[in-house]
């Protein structure tokens, strides 16, 4: 091997900076090397080769507290790099030893042993039974006879892997966004976070509405670490109950991000999804009386927040705030299902929005949960789960279309503007079931057979996130186009909370078992076929053609197909 190196004095902002501080030190190279200084033989760029200290004003020279190290090693070569402190560890040289060639391989060895034993047992794929994939399917078979291939065990091993692999800890400040324009932002004090990231390449930072889903799946996998990124959320709620939904905590988390994304705007919600991965530690046992003592009052003041701040003009109705029309597009940002078709007239004010409707029913079935094991006597305010239900079908169900939806002020050709239902299948219509609210044996059947019905939602792929086709007959003008984010194409985490209904809540359902079944063995085939393809998870897929499409690698809740291989639910 043949080493490089460069020392100098940082502040600690600078290190958020190191990429752009190796291309000036490359430069530096560059100068010395056209003053008459040598160049590699190879031609490669290389590091100088020398210490920079810095010396204040006062001509006192402060020791280099950074190095940078470059190793040029031939094709195919290993090497370890083994970092300790000389001053806690005298004996460093030994350890550097005792963890490196073959004493570190014998020890990756044995964890590789230890992490295979645990996967098996938390996720047997070798026995969990499963089908094929209906159709003609392209590459490795995810299902041979009744079990997964080794392909798609390795296939599962390697989401985990990667979202595990993708936890991040952050700290630093935060901007929140001014009132009461919300225009102007100020810089808030230094706060810490962790959580898992849903895309290290491309969105290396904690998301509110994703980290509910990753944590299911961690859940499973390590519930102490689970429990541990509930509590640095809850950590972040501001005195009204607000949690804000994206972390750009740190200068590192906001380089090559646009400043108009870093504020977070106080009045905007985000799906509460972390209450899904709180009750999927309650129901496994795995949220112990001292936990829940600590999260229950945060609970309560967040579901407090969002009745407050989300509620609509009517009773037991809500609305996403900060809808808004850009670039000729309604955008709910807040919703997580940014593009998805709304109300389409330019006032907001009749707006209710069933997803929003089934997040706070399910936030107050979750708190009840917990009051429950911790004996938390009952109050009036806790029968509003099953006010909530009973008033499900009576807003949000469309007799006319046989489907829930939205409702809004629609701009009808002519100019004419009416109070009427959103008219579109597509997740928003399934919403109900997604979230297991639903409890109407008609409306129950009608949607699980819309989900089932491949010129409205069942892909090759999945379940696409809108219909083809409108619900009173014809092409849906909406779908695939303009930014077609949530317009078609096929979402992970939505096909899990549908996999789950249909195995858990609704198996007995007309239709629910066939359906489960199929959209199972599609989706961990396609997803299978394209990571053979490509070596990736992606963030969604396209509904006809499969293809893994946007950003990768993205086992974020793109993972959650692990849960779903193995029927963790």
């Amino acid at each position: 091997a043949e080493i490089h190196y460069f020392g100098a004095t940082l502040q600690q902002d600078a290190l958020d900076r190191a990429d752009d501080l190796v291309k000036q030190i490359y430069s530096y190279k560059a100068q010395q090397q056209a003053q008459g200084g040598a160049a590699h033989p190879s031609g490669f760029k290389v590091l100088p080769d020398m210490m920079q200290p810095k010396t204040d004003k006062k001509g006192t020279t402060k020791p280099c507290n950074s190095m940078f190290l470059q190793v040029v090693v031939p094709v195919g070569s290993m090497i370890d790099f083994v970092f300790t402190s000389h001053a806690s560890h005298p004996e460093a040289e030994r350890n550097g030893i005792d963890l490196s060639g073959p004493a570190l391989s014998k020890i990756m060895i044995e964890r590789y042993r230890l992490f295979d034993m645990r996967f098996q047992e938390i996720f047997p794929l070798a026995t969990v039974p499963c089908q094929p994939a209906p159709g003609k399917k392209a590459g490795v078979e995810a299902c041979t006879g009744k079990h997964y291939s080794p392909e798609a065990q390795e296939f599962g091993k390697v989401a985990l892997s990667q979202l595990l692999g993708g936890m991040a800890y952050l700290s630093g400040t935060w901007f929140k966004a001014d009132p009461p324009f919300y225009n102007t932002s100020t810089e808030q004090s230094a706060v810490v976070s962790f959580s898992a990231t849903p895309c290290r390449d491309g969105f290396a930072r904690g998301f509110l509405w994703d980290d509910g889903f990753h944590l299911m799946l961690l859940a499973k996998w390590n519930p102490a670490i689970a429990r541990d990124v509930l509590l640095h959320w809850f950590g972040l709620m501001q005195p009204d109950g607000w949690i804000p939904r994206e972390q750009f905590i740190g200068g590192e988390t906001r380089r090559r991000i646009e400043s108009r994304w870093w504020s977070q705007i106080p009045t905007h919600a985000n799906p509460p999804t972390l209450l899904l991965a709180l009750e999927s530690l309650i129901d496994a046992g795995e949220a112990p009386n001292a936990f829940l003592q600590c999260l229950l009052p945060k609970i309560q003041a967040w579901l407090d927040w969002f009745r407050r701040s989300q509620r609509g003009h009517a009773l037991h109705s809500f609305k996403w705030s900060g809808r808004v029309r850009t670039e000729g597009i309604w955008h709910t940002l807040s919703s997580g299902l940014d593009d998805y078709p709304r109300a389409n007239a330019t006032s907001i004010a009749a707006d209710r929005h069933v997803d929003l409707f089934c997040w706070i029913a399910s936030m107050h079935r979750v708190l009840a949960k917990a009051k429950t094991i911790l004996g938390v006597e009952a109050t009036p305010n806790d029968q509003a789960l099953a006010s909530l239900r009973a008033h499900l079908d009576v807003i949000h169900w469309n007799n006319d279309t046989k489907s829930y939806a939205d409702r809004g002020l629609i701009e009808k050709p002519g100019g004419a503007v009416q109070d009427l239902f959103v008219e579109h299948i597509g997740y928003i219509s399934i919403f109900p079931i997604l979230l297991q609210l639903a409890s109407n044996t008609e409306a129950v059947e009608h949607t699980i057979r819309a989900m089932a019905d491949s010129h409205h939602l069942l892909s090759r792929a999945g379940l696409r996130s809108l219909s083809k086709h409108a619900p009173t007959g014809g092409r849906d003008p909406v779908y695939g186009t303009q930014e077609d984010y949530w317009r078609g194409k096929v979402w992970v985490p939505m096909n899990f909370l549908a996999l789950r209904a249909l195995k858990t809540g609704y198996r007995d359902a007309k239709g629910a078992d066939a359906l489960y079944k199929t959209l199972r063995a599609s989706l961990v085939q396609n997803m299978l076929s394209q990571y053979t393809k490509h070596g990736f998870l992606f963030e969604q897929y396209h509904d006809a053609s499969g293809e893994g499409l946007k950003h990768k690698p993205f086992a974020g809740w793109s993972a959650l197909v692990l849960l779903a291989m193995g029927e963790r639910y």
